[in-house]
């Protein structure tokens, strides 16, 4: 396992910053469903052993979210639906996606540790990173409590639609969900901007 370090966040704070939050999108490539963004600020003295979520099993990622928003100084998830991706496009989708959770996060970082290469929100305080849901502790409890959120309601949906097998893919595209939509058609849910017709 791949444990995420708090160097990052000990060094931001011996350059003065106080509030170093850290966010993950998760649902990305989905064919269904919304995309979510999760952002944290940790508490210096935190001590949770983080991953990104991603390297986790189902059971530990639900209960480091629940510590996680716990013990978190803030967190928050921005939403984009499945319509609005469609509407406005992946990456516009992602951007609003972020300045949701940024906007619900309740405070106002010093920094903002963004996963991947891009710096997403136009604001000065953001630092992209690449791979830091694997590297910095606090994308990794972003990513964590994102996927939670994503998979619960993914999961809901499987009883609405049970034909896509949305409890086990949750949205991805799996060889099933394919065959799924060759046979039923897109659902109310589907990303109609993704090319599910194509596989109807």
């Amino acid at each position: 396992m791949i444990w995420a370090s708090y160097d990052f966040e000990v060094s931001m704070r011996k350059a003065g910053h106080k509030l170093i939050a850290g966010a993950d999108e998760v649902g990305r490539g989905c064919l269904a469903g919304p995309l979510l963004v999760g952002m944290v600020v940790l508490p210096a003295e935190c001590e949770l052993q983080l991953a990104d979520s991603k390297l986790l099993g189902s059971k530990k990622r639900e209960a480091l979210a629940e510590r996680i928003k716990a013990e978190a100084v803030a967190w928050s998830l921005g939403r984009v639906e499945h319509g609005e991706i469609d509407e406005l496009g992946l990456s516009a989708a992602i951007k609003l996606a972020y300045q949701r959770a940024l906007d619900g996060l309740g405070v106002t970082p010093d920094k903002l540790v963004i996963d991947g290469p891009h710096r997403i929100l136009d604001v000065s305080f953001v630092e992209p990173r690449i791979k830091a849901d694997r590297d910095v502790a606090c994308v990794a409890a972003g990513s964590i409590i994102a996927k939670v959120a994503r998979d619960e309601w993914m999961q809901a949906q499987a009883e609405l639609y049970p034909n896509y097998g949305f409890a086990t893919n949750v949205g991805y595209g799996s060889k099933a969900h394919l065959l799924a939509l060759r046979e039923y058609g897109p659902s109310p849910i589907h990303r109609m901007s993704f090319k599910v017709k194509s596989h109807g």
